[in-house]
């Protein structure tokens, strides 16, 4: 299961008699959907994100990297650590142990 997971970067639902169904999903799927969870939770960024998207599908805007778009508004250039940032006030994933074989 664990490969499958890893390879299809799908989550495997685990279920056992007595106890609680579990998920087993990679732990960069789980950041990333905390990340969503966190920049949707304001209903006016929702809205503001949403627009965007559908103006990007439909063609309406370009492409930019962090470095252009702090260029064009005049700020410094973004540290390499803003990449993959946890936002701010998401849950800090909890260190577990792998299973043992």
């Amino acid at each position: 299961i664990w490969d499958e997971v890893e390879t299809s970067r799908e989550p495997a639902i685990l279920e056992r008699r007595g106890h609680d169904t579990m998920a087993l999903l990679p732990a960069e799927e789980l950041r990333s959907l905390q990340e969503t969870v966190y920049l949707l939770r304001s209903p006016k960024n929702a809205v503001r994100l949403l627009s965007a998207l559908d103006r990007s599908r439909q063609g309406r805007t370009s492409p930019a990297d962090l470095e252009s778009l702090a260029g064009e508004l005049g700020l410094p250039e973004p540290a390499a650590s803003v990449r993959g940032r946890r936002p701010r006030n998401s849950p800090k994933p909890r260190a577990t142990r792998p299973p043992s074989d």
